[in-house]
Parts: structure tokens; sequence; C-alpha cells
């Protein structure tokens, strides 16, 4: 585990903020973020430029990275292809080396971060803990314990016994199979006290199946498209709280942003954004549902005058 304060570990933590939140934070935000003064965030940006990333600012400076250009030059540098692997397996093979030390530069070859785990510096290690005893459940297909896990509807925490089909650690989400529940689930490894890998294999397997999730992470199999013009700030807002949002923004001006996409026919997690940030959002185009909610959800709400009281 890297020290998150190091200058290797802070360039990193930066270079997925302003992945995941391009445009959002000044150069004193950014250090007001990070912990750090102006001058050695000035530092880390240009030791990013010099890494061959292209580092932008709008209009209000405000920074992002540009990863068209080097996105896929990354990749090409961090992934193995199928290819590539099998030949180093092979090479390994090859080597006059102790079995256990040849299993043990497999295991380190197999378990390379990709591009997204760089982010995961930036997490205390009792998370990396669990997102690594997740893995090495779902590779070697065995059942999970997630001890006190801590629902999201009450304070109540209850073990549940699953089988991690599918494991997201950047965005702190696992898929599996719920056997209390007989039936597939979405789990954030952040709401359990202690991830327990069982010796029992997997019983459900065929019963694995992957959960239609919209960009607030909700499942539901009903859900609408919504069209929507967002100001930049609420641009900003929205991808800085939801960063898988970001793929369906578009910039029609200088201004102004259109979100387009599938969400849940509740408008889970929108409704708040929308309702929170009202003052950033131009206009909602479609559907007509969601301001029929929007203006139910208003009507709901309680405005006290100053001195009542609400019993």
């Amino acid at each position: 585990m890297i020290d998150k304060n190091r200058p290797r570990a802070r360039v990193l933590r930066l270079l997925v903020r302003l992945i995941q939140s391009p445009y959002a934070y000044t150069l004193k935000e950014l250090a007001e973020k990070m912990g750090v003064n102006e001058r050695t965030i000035k530092r880390d940006l240009e030791e990013l430029r010099n890494a061959g990333f292209v580092v932008d600012y709008d209009r209000k400076y405000r920074y992002a990275l540009r990863t068209e250009e080097k996105g896929k030059e990354l990749r090409d540098l961090l992934y193995f292809s199928g290819e590539e692997q099998e030949m180093l397996y092979r090479a390994i093979d090859s080597l006059p080396l102790q079995a256990n030390k040849a299993r043990r530069l497999k295991e380190k070859l197999g378990s390379l971060y990709d591009f997204h785990k760089l982010g995961l510096l930036a997490y205390p290690k009792p998370f990396l803990t669990k997102i690594e005893r997740l893995a090495e459940a779902q590779k070697q297909k065995r059942q999970v314990l997630l001890k006190n896990y801590r629902s999201v509807n009450s304070n109540e925490t209850k073990d549940r016994r699953v089988e991690v089909f599918e494991l997201r650690a950047a965005e702190d989400l696992c898929f599996a199979y719920d056997l209390h529940r007989q039936g597939n689930r979405i789990f954030r490894p952040s709401r359990c006290g202690e991830v327990v890998v069982l010796d029992e294999a997997w019983q459900y397997e065929h019963k694995h199946r992957p959960l239609p999730t919209d960009p607030f992470l909700i499942v539901d199999k009903d859900q609408v498209t919504v069209d929507i013009r967002l100001k930049t700030g609420g641009y900003n807002l929205l991808i800085e709280q939801f960063p898988l949002c970001a793929q369906y923004c578009e910039k029609i001006d200088a201004e102004t942003y259109a979100f387009r996409c599938k969400v849940n026919h509740q408008f889970i997690g929108l409704t708040n954004f929308l309702l929170g940030n009202h003052e950033h959002v131009i206009d909602i185009v479609a559907p007509g549902e969601l301001v029929a909610h929007l203006q139910a959800q208003f009507e709901k709400m309680v405005f006290l005058k100053k001195g009542e009281k609400n019993f």
C-alpha cells in the first residue's frame, strides 16, 4: 500500500480526479482537495504533461485531462493481450525456478492492476483488502460472506452469503447472487465490515445474470430515456456526483450541455440532483413524466414559516 501523501500516489490521485471530474476544479480548488499548496499542484500537472498527457483548462481556468489523445496509448501500456500473457507464462515455465516461485510470478502477472485500479491508491487499506478478497473469490468461484453488511434502507446490519460474479472496484460495486434472497443483487464493498472467502464453491452459476443499471447505479428493467439541458455548473456537479453520467453528456455550446440516456423509471438519484441543483438546469426536454414527477415531489415538500414547528 502506497502512502497517499507521497508524490507518486498524489499525482495518480490527481490523474484520476481530472479524468472523473473534467473542468470541475481550478488550481486553487485542486490544491484544497489534495491538501497541498498551489505550487505543488502546478508541479504535479507538469509531471503529467512530461509523461505525455494533455492537460487542458477552460476559460474559467478549470482543469481537465484530454484522454482521447492518450487514453488508448495508456491502455496499450497497461494491458497484456491474451497472446502476450500466454507468451510470458511460457517464458516463466522455461526458467529454472522452484514451483512455488513460478506460481507466484504467474499470480503477480495475472493480477496486474488495470487502468481503473490506478485510482484505488486513494482508498484506505481496509477497502483494498475487501476488494482483493472479492477478486480472489470470483477468480476461484468460491462463495463469500459479507459480514455486517449495512442496508441502504435501514440501520440494521446482517451477514450476506453471496457468489460474486462481477466486480467494479473503482465504482465500489459488486454484482452477486444472494443465497438468502435467491436472486442477483448489487452490493457495495464499503458497506460491509469484512469480506470472508468461504470454502464452498459456487452453487448457482447457472443463475448469475448481469443486472440492468443506469448511470445512477439503480437496477431497473423498465428504464426511460431522459433529455435534459444543463448549465456548465450543472454538468460539473453531475459528473462529480455521478461519474458514469459523463459518457452521456454532450457539449452544445460554451455554456450548455445535453444529458441524454436511459434511467430508472422512478428517477431515483436524478430527482435529488435536479431538485438540489435546479438553478443549474436550463430545460427538461423529455420525458413529460419526469416533469410531472418533479412537480409532485415539490408539492410534497413542507416549507415552514419562521417560528413555526413541524409536529
